[in-house]
């Protein structure tokens, strides 16, 4: 403080201006209430800059508290310290068929506990549904198994054109393509699937066998997976092997299957989940989880008109 009165006060009202000042206030007469009114100016003008200090050092402070809390609250992201719950802003979500979801974090990523089961896009646009026609550049959705009964469980099958709403595709993380999910949420990218395995398999807890890559019972669903056994131990670790022991991310992956027209779907065996990761014109890439397999894998250049699950993502 001394060292600004000493230059700001000296700056405002020279040395030998104060001396005249002072004189013609003796002069004039009354000149102790001059020197008051002037020293009074003076210490306003301290104050004023002492309060602008204190308060620049108060927003510098709070802000670094907020960054120092934002980062400790991530890192509590992170380790896993909320994983399996529902998303603290967004415990459901409700689509424009009035569909309500449960959410679940999974590390710094808030997902759809469930299939998505709409038929129609957030501006009321009705997606074609068909069980007989497959396209690689129209959109379409299917029933899991062809039996409309499968979807209040598994949610609808779409093609790739109908998850992803004619939108231009993207691997950017995160993908920015809304597509078929309700408004603040969108279809993810591969790289943000990528997030996702790193994140489980980084945790011990959801690691079978010590292989980093053996996290697909930790995002399988704990029931409707066909039943499997093997003789070969590192498969006992797979969705379809002690189904109860399943799911310890919460994330419920479902074997919805797929549909592309012939008999064969996987429904129960396996579950597959289109991103908006582009490989050609026509074909596009998703990540599975099968029933006998402890990975979560992973296709780059699927058909586009294969119908899959869709699984959103909210935006950040």
């Amino acid at each position: 403080l001394a060292w600004i009165y000493k230059r700001c006060g000296n700056a405002v009202i020279g040395q030998s201006m104060l001396e005249e000042i002072e004189s013609a206030a003796v002069d004039c007469g009354g000149g102790d209430d001059v020197l008051t009114g002037i020293r009074r100016r003076k210490m306003a003008f301290f104050a004023t800059w002492l309060l602008l200090l204190v308060s620049v050092l108060v927003l510098f402070w709070m802000r670094s508290h907020r960054a120092d809390a934002e980062e400790a609250l991530q890192a509590r992201f992170r380790a896993g310290e909320f994983d399996g719950r529902p998303c603290p802003d967004a415990p459901t979500v409700t689509d424009i068929d009035g569909n309500t979801y449960t959410t679940v974090q999974v590390g710094c990523q808030c997902w759809m506990r469930e299939n998505l089961r709409t038929t129609r896009y957030a501006d009321g646009t009705p997606v074609p549904m068909d069980t007989a026609k497959y396209s690689d550049y129209e959109p379409y959705f299917y029933y899991p198994d062809h039996d409309k009964r499968n979807v209040a469980v598994y949610g609808y099958l779409y093609n790739w054109d109908a998850a992803m709403g004619k939108e231009s595709p993207s691997d950017a993380n995160p993908s920015g393509v809304q597509g078929i999910c309700p408004d603040g949420w969108h279809l993810p990218s591969m790289p943000e699937f990528n997030d996702l395995e790193l994140h489980v398999s980084g945790i011990d807890r959801y690691v079978c066998d010590n292989e980093k890559s053996h996290i697909g019972k930790a995002l399988a669903d704990t029931s409707g997976w066909d039943d499997f056994s093997s003789e070969n131990p590192h498969l006992l670790h797979s969705p379809g092997h002690d189904q109860a022991s399943n799911n310890a991310t919460g994330f419920s992956a479902l074997p919805a299957g797929d549909v592309i027209g012939g008999p064969e779907n996987y429904f129960h065996q396996s579950a597959y989940f289109w991103t908006s990761t582009e490989f050609s014109s026509f074909q596009a890439s998703y990540r599975y989880v099968d029933h006998d397999m402890p990975v979560f894998g992973i296709n780059y250049d699927s058909h586009k008109r294969t119908g899959r699950s869709v699984r959103c993502v909210k935006n950040r």
